[in-house]
């Protein structure tokens, strides 16, 4: 899994590089590229910090288990804040579309944690009465 990640991740962020740099017909076929292929490598690469953070649960290192909670997190929000100054003024740009991508991964969960916390606790309170 690990061979396979690494790669995704960096033809994802370089076919991002090459549609953010480049115009008309090849920059639609770097957008179309870039959006597939992140949908493939966020998952994959979330997968594998998620792995490495269980076998370093296990194994007992607790500085590398926050490390690796804390990388998704950081990375999100440095890309946001990267778009956020560098943003596009073209509503069809490139980097319009990677934020709001972005924005999605990190609005869209939110809810969904929300209401699960909620119900896992009430759930919790209900199992202790009993």
């Amino acid at each position: 899994m690990k061979k396979l990640a690494i790669p995704f991740v960096l033809i994802t962020a370089f076919a991002w590089v090459g549609a953010i740099i480049s115009s008309g017909i090849l920059e639609s076929l770097l957008i179309t590229v870039a959006s597939i292929l992140s949908i493939i490598a966020l998952p994959t690469a979330w997968t594998i910090i998620t792995i490495y953070k269980n076998k370093w649960k296990v194994e007992g290192r607790k500085g590398l288990v926050h490390l690796a909670k804390a990388i998704p997190s950081l990375v999100l929000l440095l890309l946001a804040i990267l778009l956020l100054f560098i943003g596009g003024k073209d509503p069809d740009s490139a980097i319009r579309l990677l934020a709001y991508i972005i924005a999605g991964v990190i609005v869209l969960p939110i809810p969904i944690w929300i209401i699960m916390s909620l119900y896992h606790k009430a759930r919790g309170k209900q199992d202790s009465v009993k």
